[in-house]
């Protein structure tokens, strides 16, 4: 014999009344794909849905919840019993709560494509605030989209008849969905914050200290949130009875020693990274990477320089100062170096050598460190080619101190989780 379901009680029903699963889903407002699911048994209608379907079938509600036509006497049993069935019940909650979860993993996902886009707009094209704007924008979506499905969830588990222990554990699934899903978007916005504060009218992009910034910002928002908000949290799931004080909530707050400890790790090991990428980005520079060649006098510096190049010409610059210099070279650099008040011990000037006939040139970033009287000591050379590999080499071993801050994460997660069965063990 074949077992009665809602879905097909449902489709018997619709079969009767001479309907299709499209006029059901107009009447409904809902696809006849959803329709169709239900009547095989695939899905279950929400909860609000189903004094509409009893009303277009001219049935009970109760009837459509067990799946088959009720008896008078039985009907009169059930009010004095409860009219639901209680393994119906749990199938609608079921399927209102992976709605719910479904939902909020959309939200996670809006929430993590406006921070990518913010990302690529700042580090690709260095529009830093046309990023920050579009996160907050993608935000915005993301908070619409959870009350939306907050809200729907919420309708769906409301019912004269539902037991409040049957729906409490649904309750409190929701109630940590939430509460992730807060914590999900409180952090995106932290860390878009730097790309509108840190962002100056010359440079639209935030550089290496966004990074710096961003480490400050997250230690900030998990301690806070770990050492006094979450405590807070579990004290109103506890008031709003989602929550019983038992041997589960001696292990929650045990748990919560746990996560303070694990928060003071986090916070220790970033901030030591956060203060190794200062040091580094205080004290060295591009040309501390770069080779270099040096000469003790002009005459060694010009040899060298005729050896690369057969020059014929010389173009150089000092700041907003430039000359052109043929035969002179040597006796002008030398008078400019006094006269012009800019030049200093380790002033840089940029130089072109030029060959016109050969048609080739060499630019090099010359570093001269005067004595007494302004006389050269000693001339550091750089080749364009040279910087290069020094900026290349500058940015590589910056990335390498930001690997830091994952590198943190993953040595939290490892302590938390090796401790994390001793914390829930309750004596």
């Amino acid at each position: 014999m074949t077992k009665i379901t809602m879905g097909t009680f449902i489709a018997s029903l619709r079969k009767e009344k001479g309907l299709t699963q499209k006029d059901i889903a107009i009447r409904l407002n809902v696809s006849d794909k959803t329709v169709s699911r239900w009547e095989r048994d695939e899905g279950y209608p929400d909860l609000s849905l189903i004094p509409v379907i009893a009303e277009i079938f001219n049935v009970s509600c109760d009837e459509i919840l067990n799946g088959r036509f009720i008896k008078d006497t039985e009907l009169n049993n059930q009010k004095d019993g409860g009219h639901l069935n209680i393994k119906q019940i749990n199938h609608i909650l079921n399927h209102a709560m992976h709605k719910f979860e479904n939902s909020n993993i959309i939200t996670i996902a809006i929430i993590i494509t406006g921070f990518i886009i913010a990302m690529i707009a700042n580090f690709g094209f260095y529009e830093a605030r046309i990023g920050f704007f579009i996160g907050i924008l993608f935000l915005m979506i993301s908070i619409v989209q959870h009350k939306i499905s907050y809200n729907n969830f919420m309708y769906s588990i409301i019912h004269e008849d539902f037991d409040t222990q049957i729906v409490k554990p649904y309750k409190y699934k929701r109630f940590k969905i939430t509460r992730i899903i807060s914590l999900c978007i409180i952090t995106s916005f932290i860390a878009l914050l730097p790309l509108i504060l840190l962002v100056n009218g010359i440079n639209q992009g935030v550089g290496m200290i966004y990074f710096i910034f961003l480490g400050l910002m997250i230690i900030f928002v998990v301690v806070l949130y770990k050492l006094l908000l979450e405590v807070y949290i579990i004290k109103s799931a506890i008031k709003k009875v989602l929550i019983i004080e038992n041997d589960s909530y001696s292990k929650m707050f045990s748990v919560q020693k746990l996560n303070n400890k694990t928060v003071i790790i986090f916070a220790a090991l970033t901030v030591f990274v956060i203060i190794v990428q200062i040091l580094y980005s205080s004290t060295c520079t591009t040309l501390m990477m770069s080779k270099d060649q040096q000469f003790n006098n002009f005459d060694e510096f010009t040899s060298h320089m005729s050896k690369e190049i057969k020059f014929t010409n010389i173009n150089y610059t000092a700041d907003h100062i430039k000359d052109n210099i043929e035969y002179n070279f040597k006796y002008d650099m030398i008078s400019k170096i006094v006269l012009i008040d800019n030049i200093h011990e380790s002033s840089n000037l940029v130089f072109t050598f030029s060959n016109k006939e050969m048609n080739t040139s060499i630019s090099v970033l010359v570093n001269f460190k005067l004595g007494s009287g302004n006389e050269i000591e000693k001339i550091t050379v750089y080749t364009q080619d040279e910087m290069d590999d020094g900026i290349d080499l500058y940015y590589k071993y910056g990335n390498l101190i930001n690997i830091g801050y994952p590198i943190s994460l993953v040595l939290t997660c490892v302590y938390y989780f090796c401790n994390r069965k001793k914390y829930t063990k309750i004596n």
